[in-house]
C-alpha cells in the first residue's frame, strides 16, 4: 500500500511538472483515514488544482494546444486502479476513467449520456440524493456507499470519496462488492450463532479465565432461577457448585493428571486448557439454594490466532432423566468441537439442528440429524430433503418452508415424523425460524427438532389404557342400568300389588267398625288413626308407582322456555299463597333442551317445597335465576329464606322416602326431590343444594341449553 501511494505521488508530480503548473494543494489530514483516504484526498485536490489552473490559463491564453490540461488529465486517469470521475450538479458525468467501463460494463459514452442517479439502486436512491444535496452546498462527502447498476443487470457496491468545487464534483470511487459480501456472510454467521445460542434447549454459560460468567443464554437463566443479566459477573464456583463435589473432582483429576489440582475453577479447566473437553455430572445450585443434577461439558474457546479466549459450559438438566433410567441410556453424549462455538453448540445438542438456504438446501446439519439419516454431517450440505428422505415427507417439509420464506412467519412445535435406516419411527417437535440479514431480508432458516418418540409411545400406551377403562366403565354402566331397570320394575310391581291388599284392609276395617253397635271413644280414635295411616300409605304407594313410572318414561325432547314453565307454576299456586307475604324475584331464565312435562314436574316440586318450607316465615323471599356454564349448559337456582336443612344430612336429601323434617310439621312422602334428581339425570344434567338450618336453602339444576333447530314449547302440560 505504501508503494502504491509512492507510485501515485510520482505520477502526480510528473503530470503536474510536465504541464508547467504551479498548484497550491491544501491537505486537511483529519478529513482522511488511512492510506487510501490520504490517496483519495490527494487525487481529488490534484484534479481540483488542474481544473482551476485550466480555467485561469484558458483566460490568459497561455496553454499550447498540445498541452491541453483535459488531455493530460485523461492520461492521468488511465493510471488509476480506482474509478475516477468528474460530475456536474445537473446529474451527468463530465469525465470517467477506464475503470468505470471495466467495473460496470458500460462504455464511457453510455455512462456519460445517462444521469448518474438512473444507475443507483432504488433502495439507495434516498441516501444518494442526500449526499448529492450536501455536495451541492459545497460539502465534502467521504466514505459514502451505494449500489450501481451494471450493464448485465447486476449491481455493484461502490464507495465514494467526493469533493465539490463550484459546479463540479470530483470523486474517487472504489468497488467494495466483495468486501460487502464478506461482511454479509459474517453478519449471517453472527445471526445464526445468536439464534442457536438463544434458542438452545440447554443451559450455555461462557466464562473468562477465572470462572467469572461473561454470558449466559435464556435457558441457563430459566434453569438457575435468575432474571436476565443477573448471572453476568457471578463466579461459577461460588455461585453454582457444591463444595464437596469440587473437592472430590479435584482429587480425581490430581490422580489422573499426576499433578495437584485445586478444588476451585481449575477442576473445570484442567483438561480444557489442553483443548480436551471435560464432561462430568454435577449438582447445580439455583438462586433459591435448591440443588439439581446436570451433565456439564466444559470446552476452551480458542480464537483464530490460537489464543485462549475463555471457556464454554453446556449443561443438560438431568432431573427428569434421573427418574427414568431408559431416558438416560438413550440420551446422546455431547461431542467436542473446539474449533468454534457454533459447531460445538449444534453438535452437542441431542435435538435435531440444521440451517437451510431459501431454496431449502442444507447449509449445516448436526450429528443427530445425520445419524437419523445414516450420513455424516459433512455429506449433507448442498442436498435437499428430496435427496435424503421419501418424496411424501420431503414435499411436506418443502411446502412448510416455502410458506415461511414467503410470509416470514415461524413454525413452532409442529409434530413431524422421520424414519431411520432401520425403519424406526422418530417423532419430533419441529421449530423453524427465518434467518435474516442485516437488511431484514430472509436468507434462510434455522430449524430444530425436539425428539419426543418415547413420550409419544407413553401417550399411546395411556390411550390404550383409557380405552380399556372406558370399556370397563361402559360394561359397569350397562350393568347398573340393568339393575336400575330391575329396581324400577320391582318398585312398580310392589307399588301396584300393594294397592289390592290395602283396599282389603280398608274394607275390613270399615266393616268391623260398622259391626260394633256402640263404639266407644277409644275405638273411634283407633279407627280414625287406622284410616289416616291407610290414606298416607295409599299416597306413598301412588308416589312410588309414579317414581317407578318416571324411570321408565321416554323423553320427548324439545326446546323448553323455563320462563313460561316457572310463571305457570307460580300462577298455579297463586290461590294457596294469596294470604301470605311472599316476595318473588324472577330473573331471566334460559331455553333448555328437555321434556316439557318432566321439567315442569321437577320445577313444580322445587317451587312447591320453597312455598311449603317458608310457610312459617312472616316475610318470605323466593328467588329464581340462572347463569351460563361451560359446555353449552345453564345453571338454574331456586333460593328461599325458609327453614333450610342441616348439610350433615345432605346425602339423604334426594333419596326415596327420605325426609329431613317431620311429617307433623310439613306434609309429604319424601319422594319429591328423588323425582327431581331422576328427571334431571335423565336430561344429562345435575342437581345439588346448599342450606343452613333456619337460614334457608338454595337448589341448583344444570341443564343443557337448547339448539336453535329444535321446536319450542310454551304451553302448560295437561294435568297441572
Amino acid at each position: 500500500m505504501r508503494k502504491e501511494v509512492f507510485r501515485w505521488s510520482i505520477v502526480m508530480f510528473v503530470v503536474l511538472t510536465s504541464i508547467g503548473l504551479s498548484i497550491f494543494l491544501m491537505l486537511h489530514a483529519d478529513q482522511y483515514r488511512g492510506i487510501h483516504g490520504l490517496l483519495t484526498g490527494l487525487l481529488v485536490l490534484a484534479w481540483l488544482g488542474l481544473l482551476i489552473q485550466f480555467i485561469i490559463s484558458r483566460k490568459k491564453g497561455k496553454f499550447r494546444e498540445h498541452s491541453d490540461p483535459v488531455s493530460l488529465m485523461s492520461q492521468y486517469f488511465e493510471y488509476s486502479n480506482d474509478m475516477l470521475c468528474v460530475a456536474n450538479h445537473q446529474g451527468y458525468f463530465e469525465f470517467l476513467n477506464p475503470e468505470w467501463e471495466k467495473t460496470l460494463g458500460y462504455s464511457r459514452g453510455e455512462l456519460m449520456s445517462k444521469k448518474y442517479l438512473s444507475l443507483v439502486h432504488p433502495d439507495d436512491l434516498e441516501s444518494t440524493l442526500k449526499a448529492a444535496t450536501e455536495l451541492s452546498f459545497q460539502k465534502k462527502v467521504f466514505g459514502f456507499s451505494n449500489r450501481y447498476l451494471c450493464k448485465d443487470g447486476s449491481y455493484r457496491w461502490l464507495e465514494w470519496h467526493s469533493y465539490p468545487k463550484d459546479n463540479l464534483i470530483f470523486a474517487a470511487v472504489r468497488d467494495i462488492t466483495e468486501r460487502k459480501a464478506i461482511e454479509e456472510r459474517l453478519e449471517q454467521l453472527h445471526t445464526l450463532q445468536a439464534a442457536i445460542f438463544d434458542n438452545a434447549g440447554y443451559a450455555i454459560i461462557l466464562t473468562d479465565h477465572q470462572g467469572a460468567i461473561t454470558s449466559a443464554n435464556r435457558e441457563a437463566e430459566k434453569l438457575l432461577g435468575y432474571h436476565a443479566g443477573e448471572l453476568t459477573g457471578l463466579n461459577v464456583v461460588t455461585s453454582l457448585h457444591v463444595q464437596e463435589e469440587l473437592v472430590r473432582q479435584a482429587a480425581f483429576l490430581s490422580e489422573k493428571l499426576n499433578r495437584p489440582v485445586r478444588p476451585d475453577f481449575e477442576v473445570f479447566i484442567a483438561e480444557a486448557y489442553a483443548i480436551n473437553p471435560m464432561e462430568f455430572e454435577w449438582s447445580f445450585l439455583r438462586k433459591d439454594g435448591t440443588r439439581f443434577p446436570v451433565l456439564l461439558k466444559v470446552t476452551s474457546l480458542i480464537d483464530s490466532k490460537g489464543d485462549l479466549r475463555g471457556f464454554m459450559g453446556i449443561a443438560a438438566d438431568l432431573t427428569e432423566k434421573k427418574k427414568d433410567l431408559e431416558a438416560i441410556q438413550q440420551r446422546e453424549k455431547i461431542i467436542a468441537d473446539e474449533r468454534n462455538m457454533l459447531r460445538a453448540l449444534i453438535d452437542n445438542i441431542p435435538d435435531i439442528v440444521y440451517v437451510k438456504d431459501t431454496k431449502s438446501r442444507f447449509l449445516v446439519a448436526n450429528v443427530t440429524l445425520a445419524n437419523i439419516l445414516g450420513r455424516t454431517p459433512e455429506s449433507i450440505p448442498g442436498l435437499t430433503d428430496l435427496d435424503l428422505i421419501p418424496r411424501e415427507r420431503s414435499n411436506d417439509f418443502y411446502n412448510d418452508e416455502k410458506v415461511l420464506f414467503q410470509t416470514g412467519n415461524s413454525i413452532l412445535n409442529k409434530e413431524e415424523v422421520l424414519y431411520d435406516l432401520k425403519g424406526n419411527e422418530i417423532v419430533f417437535q419441529s421449530t423453524k425460524v427465518p434467518l435474516r440479514d442485516s437488511n431484514g431480508m430472509i436468507t434462510g432458516l434455522v430449524g430444530t427438532g425436539h425428539i419426543i418418540t418415547e413420550r409419544k409411545k407413553a401417550e399411546e400406551e395411556i390411550k390404550k389404557l383409557n380405552k380399556e377403562l372406558e370399556r370397563m366403565v361402559e360394561e359397569r354402566t350397562a350393568r347398573l342400568q340393568q339393575v336400575n331397570t330391575d329396581l324400577e320394575s320391582f318398585a312398580y310391581s310392589v307399588s301396584h300389588d300393594l294397592r289390592s291388599p290395602l283396599r282389603h284392609v280398608d274394607g275390613f276395617m270399615q266393616m268391623m267398625y260398622q259391626n260394633i253397635p256402640e263404639p266407644n271413644e277409644k275405638v273411634r280414635n283407633y279407627a280414625t288413626k287406622i284410616n289416616a295411616v291407610l290414606k298416607r300409605m295409599a299416597v306413598m304407594i301412588d308416589d312410588l308407582l309414579a317414581f317407578s313410572r318416571l324411570g321408565r318414561k321416554e323423553l320427548n325432547v324439545t326446546r323448553v322456555n323455563l320462563n313460561t314453565v316457572v310463571r305457570n307454576i307460580i300462577d298455579h299456586y297463586a290461590h294457596e299463597t294469596a294470604s301470605r307475604n311472599i316476595t318473588w324475584t324472577i330473573n331471566e331464565l334460559p331455553v333448555v333442551k328437555g321434556d316439557q312435562n318432566l321439567l315442569h314436574l321437577a320445577f313444580e316440586n322445587l317451587l312447591s317445597n320453597a312455598i311449603k318450607y317458608t310457610s312459617g316465615i312472616s316475610e318470605a323471599r323466593i328467588e329464581i335465576g340462572s347463569r351460563e356454564l361451560p359446555g353449552n349448559y345453564s345453571e338454574i337456582y331456586i333460593s328461599d329464606n325458609g327453614v333450610g336443612f342441616d348439610m350433615a344430612y345432605y346425602n339423604k336429601l334426594f333419596g326415596v322416602f327420605q325426609r329431613l323434617h317431620s311429617g307433623s310439621q310439613y306434609e309429604g312422602t319424601g319422594i319429591g326431590l328423588a323425582n327431581v334428581k331422576q328427571i334431571v339425570l335423565k336430561h344429562k344434567g345435575s342437581v345439588w343444594a346448599e342450606g343452613k338450618v333456619n337460614e334457608g336453602a338454595v337448589f341448583y339444576i344444570a341443564l343443557p341449553l337448547a339448539d336453535e333447530s329444535q321446536p319450542i314449547k310454551d304451553n302448560i302440560p295437561h294435568g297441572h
